[in-house]
């Protein structure tokens, strides 16, 4: 017998090492959730955020210059009116659901990682994805069976 060569799987970071962006669906209706794990709320505020005590202020802009970007701030004053709740989410984690500034053509876009850069201590700067950028909104792929058929565009013998 000859004896067989075991390797370590190396797996791309995942979710649970920093902020995430998912679209989604429920009973209420369409939303876009941002999510921050426990690791990068540690990492960027240095604190482990509570839904009860902390908020999150976020602009998103539709400039063709800016509309790549969205800001959250990090808010503890409950008072603030354009402030958005936090809803835990398990293992530490955080979770920002938001009403969409975008209308894909999806039901569901799976949780993607962002890219966060630091801003200033209650400050970041995320990168967002193609198909939540105002304005930029991609019609989601086709699927099997889907749209017309290919043999519609062949020429018909006769």
């Amino acid at each position: 017998m000859a004896k067989i060569d075991i390797q370590s799987f190396d797996a791309a970071p995942g979710a649970a090492h920093g902020i995430t962006i998912a679209y989604a669906n429920s009973v209420a209706g369409s939303y876009i959730r941002v999510g921050i794990s426990k690791a990068a709320q540690q990492t960027y505020f240095g604190v482990l955020l509570e839904p009860g005590k902390h908020r999150f202020r976020v602009e998103v802009d539709d400039d063709p210059e800016l509309r790549e970007y969205a800001q959250i701030e990090l808010v503890t004053d409950a008072g603030v009116k354009d402030a958005h709740a936090l809803h835990g989410a398990g293992f530490g984690s955080v979770v920002l659901k938001l009403v969409p500034w975008i209308s894909p053509q999806s039901e569901k876009i799976k949780s993607q990682p962002v890219r966060a850069d630091k801003v200033s201590n209650r400050i970041l700067r995320l990168t967002l994805p193609a198909w939540a950028q105002p304005g930029k909104a991609q019609a989601a792929p086709r699927k099997i069976g889907e749209g017309q058929s290919i043999l519609d565009e062949l020429p018909i013998r006769k």
